[in-house]
Parts: structure tokens; C-alpha cells; sequence
């Protein structure tokens, strides 16, 4: 098959959104046992899970999209079509679930220094954390929208 725009579209969406197994098998497993599941992550079972890159992205991609549409829903009188006021980058901006994303090499850090004989690199402890992180959002976007 040559390759095309729709080949290629078709590649980034199993490649970033593969939803058939990965994301909801990341979500129980972070939600029920995520000491275990981001250890066996790390010494190499990776077969299914979503890695902690795609599962920060696709997280924090819902949580602007239901920012910026909770924003629009709650200012915009009924009936109205405006375009978005400088008001919505204000409130993104100030979300606490994407400011939980600037923490992220912070934490890292601190974690590879305070857990330094743990065992785990740097770009291990990275993988710890961005799953903390990502699940942790999906946890507070549950409990805010």
C-alpha cells in the first residue's frame, strides 16, 4: 500500500489514541494498583499500556477542551455566538489541572534525588511521575466537571 494522507492519518491515531486496549487498561491499572503497574512499566512489561507521554497528552487535552467549553458555557449569554474572550486563556491559565503539568520535571528531580538508591534513573523516575501526574488528572478532571 502506498503511503498516503490516510495511511498516515490512520498510523498517528492507533499510534497516539490507540484506545482498543491501551488507555483503558493504563487507567484501571493506575486506578487499582499503581505502585505495581508503573514497576512492572519500568523492568519492561509494556505490552498493552499506554506509555506516560500519550497518556499525559491525551489528559490534558481533555482537560483544555472541557476548560475552554465550561468557560464558553458559563459566560456566553443563551443563545449568543461570540468569539472567545481573552477571559479563556486567563482561566486556562489558572487551571489547577494544568499546572499540575509544570510540576512534572520538578518532581521528577526531587524524586531522583530524594530516591536515589532506589535503583531507577532519572528518565525512570520520569516515567513514575508523568503516570502520578496524568492519572492524578484524570482523577481531579472526574471530580470537577
Amino acid at each position: 500500500r502506498r503511503i498516503d494522507g490516510k495511511l498516515v492519518a490512520e498510523n498517528m491515531a492507533y499510534l497516539l489514541f490507540r484506545f482498543d486496549r491501551g488507555f483503558w487498561l493504563t487507567w484501571w491499572h493506575m486506578t487499582l494498583r499503581p505502585g505495581r503497574f508503573v514497576r512492572e512499566f519500568i523492568a519492561g512489561k509494556r505490552a498493552g499500556a499506554f506509555k506516560p507521554t500519550q497518556y499525559l497528552l491525551l489528559f490534558y487535552t481533555f482537560t483544555l477542551i472541557l476548560v475552554g467549553i465550561n468557560h464558553l458555557v458559563h459566560d456566553l449569554p443563551a443563545g449568543s455566538v461570540a468569539a472567545p474572550s481573552p477571559d479563556i486563556y486567563e482561566s486556562i491559565r489558572n487551571s489547577q489541572l494544568l499546572q499540575l503539568l509544570y510540576w512534572v520535571p520538578f518532581l521528577t528531580l526531587s524524586a531522583f534525588v530524594v530516591f536515589f538508591r532506589s535503583g531507577y534513573n532519572l528518565w525512570e523516575h520520569l516515567v513514575v511521575t508523568g503516570y502520578g501526574i496524568a492519572h492524578l488528572n484524570t482523577l481531579l478532571l472526574i471530580t470537577q466537571v
